[in-house]
C-alpha cells in the first residue's frame, strides 16, 4: 500500500510539472504540436534583396509584422541603381604594405571583393554581439557574387542552380577567371612574406615602434574530409584576405589528422607526400601539416595514471579529449608566430575575414583585465544589455568581488614569479590578449554540464581546481 501511494504522488507530480510548460506556451498563444518554435513568425528581412537597400540611417529592423505587406508599394532599386552601388572592398590599414600576386611572376592579382552601400530594408539586426563594440562597418553588405566571385563562385554551376530567385544583379566587377589548379598557396605566403619582411623585423629605425606581430589561422582538417566547391572558396578567401592582403600579417595553414594510427609518416617522407596527395586538393597541399594520435602519444607520453576523470573514454590523445596537444605541437615547431588561431572548417564569415580577426585583436587587448572572468562568461546581447560599457557596468554591479590574476587553490603549482608579475603589471597595459574565444568562458564546477568533471593533469583526489570552459574549440592564443 506504500509503495502505491508513493507511485500516485510521484505521477501526479509528472503531470503537473508536464502541464506547467503546456499551460505556459498556451498562454503566448504558442502551443503547438511537435516544435513550438516552429510557431514563431519568420524573418523574412533576410530575403528582402539588394532591391530594397537603404542607407544605414534609413533602415528599419523587421518587425512581427508581414514584411512583404509593408513592401508591396514600395519602389524597388533598377539594376543600374543597384549597380551604382557597388564598391571594392578594402578593410586594410594604409601602411607600407608591398602588393603581393598569386603567382611567381606577379601578374595573377589578388582576387577583390566587392560590397554594396546600404542595407536591405528591414533586414534584421544581430541578435548576439555588436558592431558598434567590435569596429565593424554596418553601413554595407555583401551578396554571394560579391563575397565568393573572386573565389571561383561564377564557375561552379551546383551552386548557382541554388540562387534567390528574386536577385536582379548577377555579377560584378571581378577581374579575369583563374585557373585555380595553377595556383600554389603556400609558395604565395611565402612570397608574400618575403616582399612584406621590413614590417616584421625589428631595425634600428625602428626602435620604439612595436613590430606587427605575425598570426597563423590553422584550420582544423582530417583524412576523408571533402572538399567541396564550396570550402574550396572558403578557404582561398581565407588566405587571400588574411595573409596576401595584409601582407603577410597572417599565414593559414590545414593541420590535417591522419585516422589511420598505424600510418607512421614521420618516418617516409613518402608516406607523407603518399597520404597528402591523397587526401588534399593540389592547391593547398603546401600549406598541411600532418598528426595522428599515436603520434601524440610519442610527444606527450605522460603517465596520466589516476588523475584523470576520462568521462568520454576516448584517448587522452585524441582529437575529442585533446585537441589542442597537435595544435601546441604545431607552434613549439613554428615560433615565428606569436598568435594561433584554432579555425573549424565548417566555420563561414559573410564579411571580410581580415577585418573580423583584425577588430577581434584590438578590442581584446581593449578591454581591463578587472572584470575579465565575469565578462567573459556571459553572452552580449546589445538590445537587452544597451553599450558595452553599460554591459560591463552590470557585470561589475553583479560581481564586486572580481578574480584578478592566478587563484590560488590546493595543489596549485603556479610559480610565484607569474603570480607576482601579473598583480604589478597595469591593469590598463593594452598587451596582446592571452586567450580569445569565440563563445563564453564558464566555470563547469555544479554547472550540469556533463563532463563538469573531466579533467586531465590533476589529481583526482584533490578538489576540484578552478577551470574555465569554452564549448567551441575557435579560438586564439
Amino acid at each position: 500500500r506504500c509503495t502505491r501511494n508513493v507511485t500516485a504522488a510521484i505521477l501526479i507530480l509528472f503531470l503537473i510539472l508536464y502541464h506547467i510548460p503546456d499551460r505556459t506556451w498556451r498562454g503566448a498563444n504558442l502551443l503547438v504540436f511537435g516544435a513550438h518554435w516552429e510557431r514563431f513568425p519568420r524573418l523574412n528581412g533576410y530575403y528582402a534583396g539588394l532591391s530594397n537597400l537603404v542607407p544605414i540611417s534609413q533602415h528599419v529592423e523587421e518587425g512581427v509584422q508581414d514584411l512583404w505587406s509593408k513592401t508591396a508599394n514600395t519602389d524597388l532599386l533598377s539594376e543600374d541603381d543597384i549597380r551604382t552601388r557597388i564598391i571594392a572592398y578594402n578593410p586594410y590599414p594604409h601602411n607600407n604594405t608591398r602588393r603581393c600576386f598569386l603567382d611567381d611572376k606577379g601578374t595573377v592579382d589578388i582576387p577583390a571583393l566587392y560590397s554594396y552601400q546600404g542595407i536591405p530594408q528591414y533586414h534584421p539586426e544581430p541578435l548576439h554581439g555588436s558592431y558598434d563594440a567590435l569596429g565593424l562597418r554596418d553601413d554595407i553588405c555583401f551578396d554571394r557574387y560579391g563575397r565568393l566571385g573572386a573565389y571561383g563562385l561564377d564557375e561552379n554551376a551546383t551552386i548557382q542552380e541554388h540562387h534567390s530567385p528574386d536577385e536582379t544583379i548577377t555579377s560584378t566587377p571581378h577581374s579575369k577567371s583563374i585557373n585555380w589548379q595553377s595556383i600554389d598557396w603556400s609558395a604565395a605566403q611565402h612570397r608574400c612574406h618575403g616582399t612584406n619582411k621590413h614590417q616584421f623585423v625589428q631595425t634600428p629605425d625602428s626602435v620604439g615602434h612595436r613590430s606587427t606581430p605575425r598570426q597563423a589561422l590553422v584550420l582544423r582538417t582530417w583524412t576523408g574530409y571533402h572538399y567541396t566547391p564550396h570550402v574550396m572558396m572558403n578557404i582561398r578567401a581565407l588566405i587571400s584576405e588574411l595573409s596576401l592582403g595584409s601582407g603577410a600579417e597572417y599565414d593559414v595553414h590545414l593541420l590535417v589528422h591522419v585516422k589511420n594510427n598505424s600510418a607512421q609518416f614521420w618516418e617516409s617522407q613518402d608516406l607523407y607526400r603518399e597520404i597528402l596527395h591523397a587526401n588534399i586538393p593540389k592547391e593547398f597541399r603546401g600549406l598541411a601539416t600532418l598528426w595522428s594520435e599515436s603520434q601524440m602519444e610519442m610527444v606527450y607520453p605522460g603517465p596520466f595514471l589516476n588523475n584523470t576523470l576520462n568521462k568520454s573514454g576516448k584517448s587522452i590523445h585524441g582529437v575529442y579529449s585533446s585537441s589542442h596537444m597537435p595544435l601546441q605541437y604545431f607552434a613549439q615547431n613554428n615560433a615565428q608566430y606569436e598568435h594561433f588561431w584554432n579555425w573549424e572548417m565548417d566555420m563561414r564569415y559573410t564579411g571580410h575575414y581580415y577585418e573580423l580577426l583584425d577588430r577581434l585583436g584590438h578590442w581584446a587587448n581593449a578591454q581591463p583585465r578587472h572584470g575579465l572572468w565575469e565578462r567573459s562568461a556571459k553572452y552580449y546581447l546589445e538590445k537587452m544589455h544597451g553599450t558595452w560599457k553599460q554591459f560591463s557596468d552590470l557585470v561589475h554591479q553583479e560581481n564586486p568581488n572580481t578574480i584578478f590574476g592566478p587563484v590560488k587553490f590546493p595543489g596549485s603549482q603556479a610559480p610565484k614569479l607569474q603570480r607576482a608579475s601579473w598583480l604589478s603589471s597595469s591593469v590598463e597595459d593594452d598587451k596582446d590578449a592571452d586567450l580569445i574565444t569565440l563563445s563564453p568562458l564558464f566555470d563547469p564546477n555544479e554547472s550540469g554540464w556533463y563532463f563538469d568533471t573531466d579533467i586531465t593533469g590533476y589529481p583526482s583526489d584533490s578538489p576540484l581546481p578552478p577551470r574555465r570552459v569554452a564549448i567551441i574549440a575557435a579560438s586564439r592564443m
